[in-house]
Protein backbone atom coordinates (compact mmCIF):
# COMPACT_ATOMS: atom_id res chain seq x y z
CA UNK A 1 0.00 0.00 0.00
CA UNK A 2 1.25 3.26 -1.19
CA UNK A 3 1.95 6.59 1.04
CA UNK A 4 -1.02 8.12 -0.78
CA UNK A 5 -3.45 5.15 -0.22
CA UNK A 6 -2.49 5.37 3.33
CA UNK A 7 -3.75 8.94 3.57
CA UNK A 8 -6.63 8.42 1.66
CA UNK A 9 -8.05 5.73 3.78
CA UNK A 10 -7.10 7.46 7.14
CA UNK A 11 -10.32 9.35 7.04
CA UNK A 12 -12.95 6.74 6.60
CA UNK A 13 -11.48 5.00 9.19
CA UNK A 14 -11.57 7.80 11.78
CA UNK A 15 -15.05 8.23 10.66
CA UNK A 16 -15.61 4.85 11.08
CA UNK A 17 -14.53 4.62 14.44
CA UNK A 18 -16.03 7.77 16.10
CA UNK A 19 -19.96 7.77 16.48
CA UNK A 20 -21.64 9.87 14.31
CA UNK A 21 -23.88 13.38 15.75
CA UNK A 22 -26.70 11.27 15.93
CA UNK A 23 -25.62 8.15 17.70
CA UNK A 24 -24.99 10.22 20.39
CA UNK A 25 -27.66 10.80 22.26
CA UNK A 26 -26.52 13.45 24.92
CA UNK A 27 -25.45 15.29 21.70
CA UNK A 28 -28.86 16.16 20.52
CA UNK A 29 -29.42 19.70 20.15
CA UNK A 30 -33.24 19.08 21.46
CA UNK A 31 -34.62 22.51 22.79
CA UNK A 32 -35.62 23.46 26.57
CA UNK A 33 -38.95 24.34 25.37
CA UNK A 34 -39.73 21.02 22.93
CA UNK A 35 -38.52 19.19 26.65
CA UNK A 36 -41.32 20.71 28.45
CA UNK A 37 -44.40 20.38 25.76
CA UNK A 38 -42.97 16.99 25.52
CA UNK A 39 -43.04 16.21 29.50
CA UNK A 40 -45.81 18.07 29.90
CA UNK A 41 -48.26 15.41 27.22
CA UNK A 42 -46.76 12.29 28.78
CA UNK A 43 -47.64 13.44 32.08
CA UNK A 44 -51.29 14.15 30.42
CA UNK A 45 -50.36 10.44 29.09
CA UNK A 46 -52.15 11.95 25.41
CA UNK A 47 -48.62 11.68 23.44
CA UNK A 48 -48.91 10.31 19.35
CA UNK A 49 -46.54 7.84 18.62
CA UNK A 50 -45.43 10.16 15.43
CA UNK A 51 -44.65 12.50 18.11
CA UNK A 52 -42.77 10.55 20.46
CA UNK A 53 -40.91 9.33 18.14
CA UNK A 54 -39.56 12.51 16.76
CA UNK A 55 -38.98 13.47 20.69
CA UNK A 56 -36.41 10.32 20.73
CA UNK A 57 -35.16 11.57 17.58
CA UNK A 58 -34.45 15.05 18.75
CA UNK A 59 -34.59 15.39 22.38
CA UNK A 60 -31.36 15.51 24.59
CA UNK A 61 -31.81 12.78 27.08
CA UNK A 62 -29.97 14.94 30.42
CA UNK A 63 -32.43 17.80 29.47
CA UNK A 64 -35.11 15.44 29.55
CA UNK A 65 -34.16 13.65 32.51
CA UNK A 66 -33.73 17.43 34.77
CA UNK A 67 -37.20 18.71 33.10
CA UNK A 68 -39.20 15.40 33.99
CA UNK A 69 -37.67 15.76 37.63
CA UNK A 70 -38.24 19.58 38.26
CA UNK A 71 -41.77 18.75 36.71
CA UNK A 72 -42.73 15.78 39.22
CA UNK A 73 -41.27 18.51 41.74
CA UNK A 74 -43.23 20.85 41.35
CA UNK A 75 -46.71 18.75 40.86
CA UNK A 76 -45.98 16.83 43.91
CA UNK A 77 -45.62 20.32 45.60
CA UNK A 78 -48.44 21.38 43.95
CA UNK A 79 -50.63 18.86 45.53
CA UNK A 80 -49.64 19.08 49.15
CA UNK A 81 -50.16 22.60 48.67
CA UNK A 82 -53.86 22.57 47.67
CA UNK A 83 -53.83 19.12 50.26
CA UNK A 84 -52.80 21.94 53.06
CA UNK A 85 -55.44 24.12 51.62
CA UNK A 86 -58.07 22.25 51.87
CA UNK A 87 -57.56 20.04 55.04
CA UNK A 88 -56.66 24.26 56.82
CA UNK A 89 -60.22 25.41 55.25
CA UNK A 90 -62.03 22.28 57.16
CA UNK A 91 -60.57 22.38 60.34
Amino acid sequence: MTQQTRQMRQPDEAQRDSPRQEDRPHARRGSILGTFKAVAWAFLGIRGRGAHEADIANLNPVHLIIVAVLCAAVFVTSLLFIVRWMVGGAG
